[in-house]
């Protein structure tokens, strides 16, 4: 599984890969980010997984609240 990821203070995204699939996850306004913590421990055996993972880690990165969003999703036959 390839996981990219970028963090911010307030605002990052995670890129999650599972074969020809891929999920892309974002978070933002939050009031403080738990980058400094691990996060990408799992893997993706399905496009599913992949969604699940990408904001499963968006999530964790949020302390005290902000938004997160699930924005991509692609499969490529």
């Amino acid at each position: 599984m390839d996981i990219q990821n970028k963090w911010g203070s307030n605002a990052g995204y995670v890129v999650v890969r599972s074969g020809q699939c891929a999920a892309l996850a974002y978070f933002w306004n939050a009031k403080h980010s738990q980058h400094e913590r691990g996060f990408g421990t799992g893997k993706a055996e399905s496009a599913d997984a992949a969604s699940n993972i990408a904001l499963r880690d968006a999530r964790n990165q949020i302390a005290f609240g902000g938004n997160t969003k699930l924005v991509r999703y692609d499969c490529q036959k």
